[in-house]
């Protein structure tokens, strides 16, 4: 927007670029979403999948294994599996070490990760996103998109995500143990 000011209206320009982000502007959630996303994505071991005819399945109304029908749904081993703590490493910009990650503690069986795909994938969210996300918006969009998708009031009321509160305390003279923020 600010390239169009020109020849006498330049230092406006100027003004438009140091100015920042507006206080009110519309909500856009879709840098929210693509955060909840890509965790999801980055999270998930399994995921549904119709099944050829004949892959075993295990029944919950029989509790039994038995084949599966064709077209019937059937969960499949696929997705990064890392944890929490690893996609907060992912989409905030962290580098893993060259080479495989190491087995989860919880022994949830994951693909062959590398550090490089990790890497790869960092970077191609901060390209998309513009700049990589920090551990507190990651759950803020998660509780955010859980609120969504659960709640029907907070849909319509149209809900943002929660703003940080930052605490700012003043100092006090003569109040010589407090630090202010």
């Amino acid at each position: 927007m600010f390239e169009r000011f020109t020849g006498p209206l330049a230092w406006l320009g100027e003004i438009w670029r140091r100015a920042g982000k507006a206080t009110g502007r519309p909500f856009d959630p879709t840098r929210h979403w693509m955060i909840v996303t890509a965790t999801e994505m980055l999270m998930e071991t399994h995921q549904p999948c119709p099944a050829q005819g004949g892959e075993p399945l295990f029944d919950t109304e029989r509790h039994e294994t038995r084949l599966a029908r064709p077209g019937e749904l059937i969960l499949i081993p696929r997705g990064y599996g890392l944890t929490l703590t690893e996609v907060m490493k992912v989409l905030s910009g962290e580098l893993f070490p060259p080479g495989p990650l190491s087995p989860r503690r919880d022994r949830v069986a994951r693909p062959a990760v590398t550090g490089e795909i990790l890497n790869a994938i960092g970077e191609d969210f901060r390209r998309r996103s513009k700049y990589p996300a920090r551990r507190e918006e990651i759950i803020r969009s998660l509780h955010w998109a859980r609120q969504q998708r659960t709640s029907g009031r907070v849909r319509w009321a149209g809900k943002r995500v929660r703003v940080r509160e930052t605490a700012t305390r003043t100092r006090n003279p003569g109040d010589e143990g407090h630090r202010g923020a």
